[in-house]
């Protein structure tokens, strides 16, 4: 779905935004959603055409970490 190394090869701002994540622990291996009635069951969405499949009927919950602040 994202492409941080083509993002961080063109750009000082998002190289920088990249690699805190990375320190972090923050950068998955896609995007992790669930859907509200089931929030525990979270999948990694990698390619864009797995989200219909996923979750046919659209409804998905973006479980993003919490970050620190």
């Amino acid at each position: 779905m994202g492409n941080a190394e083509l993002l961080s090869s063109r750009s000082e701002m998002w190289r920088t935004i990249i690699e805190d994540l990375r320190e972090a622990g923050r950068l998955g291996p896609g995007l992790p959603i669930s859907c509200y009635s089931h929030p525990d069951y979270i999948q990694y969405i990698t390619e864009p055409e797995m989200i219909p499949l996923v979750s046919p009927d659209g409804e998905v919950l973006l479980s993003l970490a919490t970050i620190d602040c």
